[in-house]
């Protein structure tokens, strides 16, 4: 076991909340050396904390996002062997819900680092796909459906490609929401305009670098051009693996990218509203 994988920027709670099955992920820095309780006393083992997650909660008394967690305190690691490990959570406000996990866990040779996989879940992963997605991505809604179809069944080439059709294929709609936004907040639209008028993908998107709005910036990033640079990258050239991880990257930032956009016209929206209501109020005499 090398420590040369890469590190993959998520946490234990990415693994759990929005992983498909069999993507193996690097996390740094994660394990640790302590004392934990055991058969015949507390002992000093290699280990990782779990942690609370939220996933959505079907159980009529919830039927939302919720926050589940397990009696699992820690995961004990092996030092030189992998380990198979079935956690089980709860929703802690109905405590009816439950969601079993299966993990393969190695520890890396600096002791601190894991590389983790989920091998799968019950009930099965099906990640949730907002209404503003459909609405924005209109008759791609099929193909965006067969790509989270092949994503839950492990297909990484089919996921990429399917997800990859709709980017490219509604390039032009998510643009022009973007415009509508960079008119609300009075942000002159010509490089937009060029965008949405260039017929290259590649072109297109460049051309939104440095006009984007801040609003819509994730972690700092411009989505757009995260898209692009998962979705250049040729089928071939990746494993089945690494097209699923990508495949997973493409639909969680395109779905957090729709979410914004609508988020910032649904308030720009209501404070229309509310300021038209106050104007027309009557001015009293102090």
């Amino acid at each position: 076991m090398t420590d040369d994988i890469t590190d993959d920027g998520v946490n234990l709670s990415y693994v759990f909340e929005k992983s498909p099955p069999n993507i193996g992920y690097k996390i740094s820095d994660i394990a640790e050396f302590k004392f934990v309780n055991s058969y015949g006393g507390s002992q000093k083992k290699h280990c990782i904390d779990t942690v609370d997650i939220h996933l959505h909660c079907d159980n009529t008394a919830c039927m939302g996002p919720r926050c589940f967690r397990t009696t699992s305190k820690q995961i004990i690691l092996q030092k030189d062997d992998t380990v198979h490990i079935h956690v089980r959570y709860t929703c802690s406000n109905c405590q009816e819900s439950i969601k079993y996990f299966s993990l393969a866990i190695d520890l890396l040779d600096n002791k601190s680092d894991i590389q983790i996989k989920k091998l799968g879940e019950n009930p099965s992963f099906a990640p949730l796909t907002p209404a503003n997605l459909f609405s924005l991505i209109g008759t791609d809604r099929d193909n965006f459906l067969n790509g989270r179809k092949c994503e839950i069944q492990g297909l990484g080439i089919g996921a990429f490609v399917y997800y990859r059709r709709v980017v490219e294929n509604q390039r032009e709609r998510i643009l022009c929401k973007i415009k509508k936004v960079m008119k609300q907040s009075n942000i002159a639209t010509d490089k937009i305009d060029i965008a949405i008028n260039e017929i290259q993908f590649k072109k297109s998107i460049e051309l939104t670098k440095d006009v984007l709005p801040e609003s819509l910036h994730i972690n700092g990033q411009n989505p757009l051009l995260l898209l692009h640079r998962a979705l250049s990258i040729g089928v071939h050239e990746m494993s089945d693996e690494e097209c699923l991880k990508n495949a997973t990257s493409v639909r969680v930032v395109l779905i957090e990218l729709v979410e914004r956009l609508q988020q910032i016209l649904k308030d720009n929206n209501e404070l229309k509203q509310a300021m038209s209501h106050l104007i027309q109020l009557p001015v009293t005499q102090a």
